[in-house]
């Protein structure tokens, strides 16, 4: 995932609750994953995706609805996202360069340039963006892992995939999921790659059930003469947990 959009304001009452929980996700990241982030606060998603770019690689901005139009008229006109070099080029002959700048523009002269796009760049440059977050649903989890040499040993093929195990099964249980579908992937020393899946009778949360399902599957990979290049495991088929009363996924990070 290189970004993806949170919609809290239902279980948010103001900005710093909503600092406090972007801290959390920054911290439960750089603990899990080793690995830092941007996040951006805002009052809707063109100026949250603007504010998680202004303090990159670890940064973090908040943007309250009425500092929005402070923060955005300085900024050059392609830190808009979809505002291309193209573009930019075009607003800059218009003698508009700044977001600012694009803000106090004719609306109607815009659009005569630019179309229907020109109308939703004069909105964000004015801070207005009612798209809707929309969750994707995910539909597996898995890891694939290049092993440390091209190798026919099963023994060290099944080894390998014991810290993968682990990670997935970690994950579903972190984030609420049972899973019904277990598969194991291969990609040989020709970079061909073939894939076995079990499903099981019910939803489980079992970690025995991956290792069992896992250490079955990779049986029919055994009689192919060629080495394996890499190995990956994943649960499918997810269905969310239920939550129990006043339970929400965001408490992990508060």
């Amino acid at each position: 995932i290189d970004e993806a959009y949170l919609d809290i304001t239902s279980s948010t009452p103001d900005y710093a609750a909503a600092e406090k929980t972007a801290r959390g996700i920054k911290r439960v990241i750089k603990r899990k994953e080793d690995l830092t982030c941007s996040i951006g606060v805002a009052p809707n998603k063109t100026i949250a995706k603007i504010a998680s770019d202004y303090q990159k690689p670890d940064g973090l901005t908040v943007v309250t609805s009425e500092e929005a139009t402070k923060f955005l008229e300085p900024l050059p006109v392609d830190k808009i996202p979809g505002v291309g070099r193209k573009t930019t080029e075009e607003l800059n002959s218009l003698g508009v360069k700044t977001i600012g700048d694009l803000a106090r523009a004719s609306k109607a002269v815009l659009v005569q340039r630019f179309g229907k796009n020109g109308a939703w760049m004069w909105d964000a440059a004015n801070g207005v963006d009612e798209t809707p977050v929309q969750e994707v649903e995910k539909k597996s989890i898995g890891r694939l892992r290049t092993l440390d040499e091209d190798t026919k040993d099963w023994e060290k093929i099944r080894k390998a995939l014991e810290p993968m195990i682990d990670e997935v099964h970690t994950q579903a249980q972190d984030e609420g999921f049972l899973y019904q579908n277990i598969g194991v992937t291969v990609i040989f020393e020709d970079y061909q790659t073939r894939s076995k899946s079990k499903t099981l009778r019910e939803h489980t949360s079992s970690k025995q059930a991956i290792e069992e399902t896992a250490q079955h599957l990779v049986r029919a990979f055994e009689s192919d003469p060629r080495k394996i290049h890499r190995i990956g495991i994943k649960v499918a088929n997810l269905k969310q947990k239920q939550q129990q009363y006043g339970e929400t996924p965001l408490d992990k990070f508060l």
